[in-house]
């Protein structure tokens, strides 16, 4: 997947992106401002989108995650509107027409949610199926699945050199698509008292290779107990 390639590459890109679209903080509308359950995290993100033809768009978002894991927010400020996507439960809501990117549905969503929680140790191992461990990438990780949904079937990736939880799987059952998400650059959170991680990327599996779909890279990290 090349992941330190790939965010090297797009660095540069990111800078001159963000010079032509003029992504602003505050550029666009009042919008709503929906809240998440306490105790939660509040994070600064520069976000990457790469379309089917692997184009880049960047932008900046606020992301508001609920730690118990019922909700997440993602907002974001463009030049000419302000956006937001809400995951509430199994519940999805956000802009479904018009000139609006498609950047967010459920199952990213679901992920992003999911990743941060589980490398920040919030999801308890009770609570997840082991099954029989796999070599990736030449680790060995012990797969734990969670309980599957009618519309989402999840397993976390325990690797077994640190017993993190670094790696997510999703599949739609629906239209067998597969999602993987690497969740990584742990920084320690003193209000927290743990690591969460920092960055997020999320790849669309195709056969046997993955394609980005997306970059998270938080920037800061607030906690509210």
């Amino acid at each position: 997947m090349n992941r330190p390639s790939r965010w090297i590459a797009g660095f540069w890109m990111m800078i001159v992106t963000f010079a032509l679209v003029g992504c602003q903080s505050g550029s666009g509308q009042a919008g709503s401002q929906t809240t998440v359950g306490s105790p939660g995290f509040t994070a600064e993100v520069i976000s990457t989108y790469y379309d089917p033809q692997q184009v880049r768009y960047l932008t900046r978002q606020e992301h508001r995650l609920d730690a118990a894991g019922r909700s997440l927010v993602i907002r974001a400020d463009e030049p000419d509107q302000t956006i937001e996507w809400v995951l509430s439960g199994s519940q999805f809501s956000g802009p479904t027409q018009g000139a609006t990117p498609a950047w967010c549905d459920r199952r990213i969503a679901a992920m992003v949610l999911t990743a941060f929680r589980a490398a920040s140790g919030l999801i308890p191992e009770s609570t997840l199926t082991p099954q029989d461990p796999i070599k990736i990438d030449g680790q060995w990780y012990q797969p734990m699945a969670l309980p599957d949904t009618d519309w989402a079937r999840i397993r976390l990736m325990k690797k077994r050199s640190d017993s993190r939880i670094d790696r997510l799987e999703l599949v739609d059952p629906k239209t067998q698509e597969r999602f993987v998400a690497l969740a990584y650059n742990p920084v320690w959170i003193e209000t927290f008292g743990k690591t969460v991680p920092t960055k997020i990327d999320i790849f669309r599996s195709s056969g046997n290779s993955d394609r980005i779909a997306v970059q998270f890279h938080y920037r800061t990290i607030q906690y509210k107990p």
